[in-house]
């Protein structure tokens, strides 16, 4: 995460140096992920069917070209880095086996939660339009597209000790099996709503304040029957 974060400065630096109509950002976005589960074997059976959240986290370069007045290009490469975070049972299930001493608990799935990270080279476009250009404060509405192509995932479990967990080579098979679900490619709609500080005559500080971002391809083959929606923070 340093080596990226060190590497989109100095590219910023470099890029400020004689720029002309060129603007150089480097842009953070994510926040808390919501997304549908499937009723596939990899999803916890009370947890199919049901809403599940994660995190999202996109760290790019911004380059912004302006060709009029108002207008901008928009171009972005960097890493994206999401996370989704299954729990076997939650806060609920306790209180409810305190007054549901019968209640039958699904005892097929042995692992206690699921954490599986994905890491994307993140390419993005778009377009934005300066409301009041000229101005050291400007406000930018903006449409973007975010192209991710998965680079590497890793599962990590915590199995059920009280529900005969698997044995190690099971265990193994159901990390690569989940490992293996991240979806290669996503793509994603961004609305923004960005204030923009000039510090320099070619370099700004952004602060994006629309609170939604959307995924209209799945983050994950086996495990999400839909898309994403990500709430910024």
């Amino acid at each position: 995460m340093k080596r990226w974060l060190f590497m989109l400065f100095l590219s910023a630096v470099v890029l400020n140096a004689g720029a002309q109509n060129f603007f150089t950002e480097v842009d953070f976005t994510g926040g808390l992920a919501i997304y549908p589960y499937s009723h596939d074997s990899l999803v916890a059976l009370r947890k199919q069917g049901d809403v599940g959240m994660g995190s999202d986290l996109l760290i790019n370069l911004r380059l912004s070209k302006q060709f009029k007045p108002q207008w901008y290009l928009i171009a972005e490469l960097g890493y994206a880095h999401r996370e989704i975070l299954m729990n076997k049972n939650s806060i609920g299930d306790f209180f409810i086996s305190l007054w549901m001493f019968d209640a039958p608990a699904p005892k097929t799935f042995k692992i206690n939660q699921v954490r599986l990270t994905s890491h994307y080279l993140n390419i993005g476009s778009g377009i934005h339009v300066s409301l009041n250009p000229n101005k050291a404060f400007q406000v930018h509405p903006a449409l973007q597209l975010n192209a991710g192509f998965l680079l590497s995932s890793h599962a990590s479990l915590q199995l059920d000790v009280a529900n005969n967990p698997p044995s190690a080579d099971e265990r193994e098979k159901l990390k690569k099996q989940y490992k293996n679900s991240s979806a290669k490619f996503i793509l994603g709609v961004e609305p923004r709503f960005d204030l923009k500080f000039r510090i320099h005559k070619s370099l700004r500080l952004t602060a994006d304040v629309f609170p939604f971002m959307f995924y209209v391809s799945s983050w994950n083959k086996k495990m999400l029957s839909g898309n994403t929606v990500v709430i910024k923070t």
